[in-house]
């Protein structure tokens, strides 16, 4: 089974002894000749530099970015000390790029994810260029990069995802049939705080007289039974109503189905899509028992409301957003886990006791390592194929990813994130976190044929695993024929 390096680890061990300048990339026949010098400004401190950049400017052309409205994931905006430290880093080194290649950037938003996906279509139908860059999830820039949507990676001339400013792991996990039309860099804050994280009220704990989950990590005792009876041990019907509900009772843990069932079978190390040395994907759900076993668990504290999943099938008490009501929830102590991403980090600055966050439980003690699930983590810079700019737009991809890797990831992790509290126990938790990142296609690209499957089963109580899986492996195969027959035509049309 497939497994990412430890990201942040992978990079200090292969790249502890790369130079102020690295190798030139066989893409830049473009370029002036001139290597360039560092974007950044200490370069004997051993930040990182592409070389192969083009000593050579634009003429002020505005590169075009959509993005998710509230969400800007380009920023533009003014330095201030009103704004994040990540925020203020992202803009600083987007002004760097702009001085270097006299290039503008402006971002325009729309309200959706879908939206931003019709976007892509509508321009290529119309043959238009209204566009640079389009952020897209990770499953529709697959199903519009496959269709010839996206511009080949090839044709970005000075993107080079060989480099340490490329995540490798999650790349080489999405990447099918070695086709590639967009790669994760650092700059994609996404990619790397969206790692589903395992949070719990610390006061709870006490109160419950529960061994402390930081404790159970270094012991090696962090394992999906113990956590399930702690989960169960929490859960209270504090009314006596009968009913565990979300304001007037006590939960084990606060969820939504989709952040928590996926989440858990994968930490016990379950995939159901893997790839083959050719990057040839295929439906690899072990009907083994003790895959069935976990299921059968999770279909049972489910139905308890012990994991009280607040999207599906409890309603909102808390009214609007169900992830936001998740976070209100644990926010008011009425649960001792929950289930988010560690972006969430930053909403728990209201809580009123102290909080701690690990990775998701292992199957058992003889796991070796801590498995932690991304799922449709965004693009941030996905190019249109009707881009007329492809240099302009493949040297500012590059530049942002060496400007974030050198400056906006520390900003991201060692500020914005972890010193928001001085507990060493919780920066470890994190690394781990960060550095045990999973991108399974099943819970991404094939979501509707694989993970729903199996998460509407266990939310609809139905045990019936096995014929689940014997259903899937019927249907999948066909829509990864039909994806991979898309892929070669696409090739064949480009290759005219």
């Amino acid at each position: 089974m497939k497994r990412l390096l430890p990201l942040f680890l992978a990079l200090t061990l292969l790249f502890t002894f790369l130079v102020a300048c690295q190798n030139g990339s066989d893409k830049t026949d473009v370029s002036s000749g001139n290597d360039s010098e560092s974007l950044s400004d200490g370069t004997d401190d051993g930040l990182y530099v592409a070389d192969y950049l083009p000593d050579k400017t634009y003429n002020g052309y505005t590169l075009r970015s959509i993005s998710i409205q509230d969400a800007p994931q380009i920023n533009i905006f003014k330095d201030s000390e009103s704004l994040s430290k990540i925020t203020v880093a992202q803009y600083t080194a987007i002004e760097r790029i702009k001085d270097r290649f006299d290039l503008e950037i402006s971002e325009s938003y729309l309200p959706t994810w879908q939206n931003l996906s019709e976007s892509v279509e509508l321009m290529v139908s119309s043959n238009s260029d209204d566009a640079d860059f389009n952020m897209l999830i990770q499953r529709e820039a697959y199903r519009l990069g496959i269709a010839g949507y996206l511009a080949d990676w090839d044709s970005l001339i000075y993107c080079d995802e060989t480099q340490p400013w490329y995540i490798h792991g999650i790349n080489d996990q999405q990447r099918v049939a070695d086709f590639d039309y967009v790669n994760y860099t650092w700059s994609s804050t996404s990619a790397y705080g969206s790692a589903v994280t395992c949070y719990f009220n610390k006061d709870m704990i006490a109160s419950l007289n529960l061994d402390s989950p930081y404790d159970m990590v270094e012991n090696n005792t962090w394992t999906v039974d113990n956590w399930f009876a702690m989960i169960r041990s929490a859960t209270r019907d504090l009314n006596n109503d009968g009913t565990i509900s979300d304001v007037d009772d006590q939960v084990g843990l606060a969820c939504t189905r989709d952040d928590a069932i996926p989440t858990i079978w994968m930490g016990a190390d379950y995939m159901l899509v893997e790839t083959d040395e050719e990057g040839i994907p295929s439906f690899t759900a072990s009907n083994d028992e003790s895959f069935i076993t976990l299921l059968e668990k999770i279909t049972d504290i489910q139905s308890e409301r012990a994991l009280f999943d607040y999207w599906y099938v409890y309603g909102a008490s808390y009214g609007g957003d169900s992830r936001a009501s998740v976070i209100s929830m644990f926010v008011d102590g009425k649960s001792l886990f929950m289930l988010r991403s560690m972006n969430t980090i930053t909403s728990l600055g209201a809580t009123e006791f102290d909080w701690g966050a690990v990775p998701v439980p292992k199957r058992d003690e003889n796991q070796e390592n801590y498995v932690s699930r991304v799922c449709d983590v965004w693009y941030t810079e996905c190019v249109p194929v009707t881009c007329s700019h492809l240099e302009e737009a493949s040297v500012f991809i590059e530049a942002y990813a060496v400007e974030s890797l050198n400056h906006c990831v520390d900003a991201y992790y060692r500020e914005t994130l972890q010193n928001r509290y001085s507990d060493d126990t919780a920066k470890k938790m994190l690394d781990i976190i960060r550095d045990s990142v999973v991108l399974d296609l099943g819970d991404t690209i094939w979501q509707d044929y694989c993970r729903n499957t199996v998460m509407n089963a266990i939310t609809a109580g139905d045990k019936s695993f096995v014929a689940k899986f014997e259903g899937v492996k019927r249907l999948l195969p066909t829509i990864i024929d039909r994806d991979l027959a898309l892929i070669e035509a696409t090739r064949e049309e480009r290759s005219e």
